[in-house]
């Protein structure tokens, strides 16, 4: 082979390890950004059931206020 001919082989070499490398580089940063996106949605998840917990024990304590409230009234009314 020639030098010339052996320059083309190794450029040809060159850029298909070129055009893989690239290709190892956006899955690799796909796969990045989806375990990102699901640690996201996983946080974002585990938020959303802390908030209903907590709006849950607010709701009861608004509930439990206003019975304590239509139970005074219903004592006043009857007179006990």
């Amino acid at each position: 082979m020639s030098y010339f001919e052996d320059k083309k082989l190794i450029n040809k070499e060159f850029k298909e390890n070129e055009k893989n490398n690239n290709s190892i580089d956006d899955s690799v940063i796909l796969y990045i950004e989806e375990k990102d996106s699901a640690d996201f949605k996983e946080l974002m998840k585990k938020g959303y059931q802390e908030m209903a917990e907590l709006n849950l024990e607010l709701s009861k304590l608004g509930f439990e206020k206003m019975l304590n409230d239509v139970n005074e009234y219903e004592t006043w009314l009857c007179g006990v």
